[in-house]
């Protein structure tokens, strides 16, 4: 909204979405672009929590053993963003957020 450009997705960042059926889905992820969904704080801690779910119900180990990597990488962004180690994620005082990050820091850790 700000008409600043954005990258369409960022390394280390999940994507908000799997692209528009205008373009290419799959392939041009993130057709949502009012905001640049890099900075959102959810999105990386929602997927550690989906895949604990998805193991929970299934119990397929190896579903975990192939997304247990991309779990740990996934939260290289959030641990990144506790810059003075206090376990809170950034300056953020939203408690859904806060709860989404101590549910997937439990899970990783």
């Amino acid at each position: 909204m700000s008409g600043c450009g954005a990258p369409r997705k960022t390394a280390g960042c999940l994507p908000h979405d799997i692209g528009s059926p205008d373009e290419a889905p799959w392939q041009m992820l993130n057709s949502y672009h009012l905001h640049d969904t890099a900075d959102w704080k959810d999105l990386n801690t929602k997927f550690v929590l989906q895949v604990y779910r998805d193991f929970i119900a299934t119990s397929d180990q190896h579903l975990l053993e192939r997304l247990w990597p991309v779990c740990c990488a996934a939260m290289e962004r959030p641990l990144a963003q506790d810059q003075d180690g206090d376990g809170l994620l950034g300056k953020c005082r939203n408690l859904w957020l806060l709860k989404l990050w101590a549910c997937s820091i439990a899970i990783i850790c």
